[in-house]
């Protein structure tokens, strides 16, 4: 079964090849480039979901255009964290355009969505595992701390006992967003489920702003 993670993985990836496939002189076929990023997409309990998407769609157009691999390597790799964004902010949109529906579980969903793209993201940069809901909060900890990834348990009770008042901040607001489908099923917001709308956002916003601003301060991989 496909979890969250890897869903938001694969959009990002169809994302890249997308916008590269235009881009190819002569252009790419998409079809072939989703069926080719499919074939070599392998998410069996896959710890880092982004990354073995941004492989997989590495070789997908390596292998549709014949030629060039370490020049479509380079594209794809390129193209891979402003298709972050653009999955992101099509997240957002989707998710006011459920809240305009009255759909308020599905729009929180979608914005949780936007969550894991971005810390996700920022895990796969570091080499971190995030392709389970445990590790998003195992990478708010050590962005929160400045510190490695924790291993142990112990390693992650210390990295909240350092994290700085922006990684709390980051802690309860990843919380409270991921939370959010839970509560609205609990019946938290039936009296005021208009609400939903601008908790979401805000949550959203707040992780995403937050985990954006702490990752410029623990240095990705060389």
């Amino acid at each position: 079964m496909t979890t969250r993670m890897e869903k938001v993985a694969e959009d990002v990836a169809f994302a890249v090849l997308r916008n590269t496939a235009s881009s190819a002189n002569p252009p790419l076929n998409q079809e072939t480039l989703a069926q080719a990023f499919q074939a070599g997409w392998s998410i069996l309990d896959s710890r880092n979901p982004m990354s073995d998407a941004l492989s997989a769609a590495a070789q997908a157009a390596i292998s549709c255009a014949g030629r060039n691999a370490d020049g479509w390597k380079t594209t794809v790799h390129k193209a891979w964290e402003p298709a972050v964004q653009e999955t992101v902010d099509g997240y957002f949109m989707n998710a006011r355009r459920s809240f305009g529906k009255g759909h308020y579980l599905e729009g929180a969903e979608t914005l949780a969505d936007a969550v894991r793209a971005t810390l996700g993201h920022i895990a796969s940069a570091r080499n971190w595992p995030h392709g389970t809901h445990g590790d998003l909060y195992s990478i708010v900890a050590a962005l929160g701390s400045g510190s490695r990834w924790p291993e142990t348990q112990e390693e992650f009770d210390q990295a909240l006992d350092n994290s700085s008042k922006e990684g709390r901040r980051l802690g309860s607001a990843l919380g409270a967003s991921t939370g959010l489908p839970d509560s609205i099923n609990y019946g938290t917001y039936e009296d005021d489920p208009e609400a939903v709308e601008e908790n979401g956002l805000s949550f959203a916003k707040t992780v995403i702003e937050l985990a954006t601003l702490l990752a410029e301060r623990v240095p990705g991989r060389a």
